[in-house]
């Protein structure tokens, strides 16, 4: 759980930054009609197309489907999952600190108890 956490987080953090540039494209796509452009169908493989219209943009809703939105609508669906990502982000950190600051209590006692178990067979 330690360990998990963290590599949670993490992911998050790289979801939500992984957002980031869909703002900058749509933004730029406004201008972008017949511009020529690199379509990826896998993370290694582009093809090349050129822009046919900047009104209707396709945004990626997750698991594999896409939507047909307006530039603005795609630009506000992107601001929101990037907000509700940074939400969970803070939430789980939370909810990290706080099992952070129960191990730290849980290994106290611990200590605690062994020096009190080491001072009793000491003594006997």
């Amino acid at each position: 759980m330690a360990q998990q956490t963290p590599d949670q987080t993490q992911c998050l953090e790289l979801a939500a930054s992984g957002g980031r540039p869909c703002l900058p494209a749509l933004a730029y796509a406004y201008k972008a009609t017949g511009q020529p452009l690199l379509l990826p169908l896998t993370q290694s493989v582009y093809v090349s197309g050129e822009v046919a219209s900047v009104e209707e943009v396709l945004v990626d809703v997750g698991t594999g489907y896409f939507v047909e939105m307006t530039t603005s609508a795609g630009q506000e669906f992107c601001e929101r999952k990037a907000s509700k990502l940074r939400a969970s982000i803070k939430e789980i950190q939370e909810v990290l600190r706080q099992k952070q600051n129960q191990l730290l209590q849980v290994e106290q006692v611990l200590q605690h108890k062994l020096e009190g178990a080491q001072q009793g067979t000491a003594s006997a």
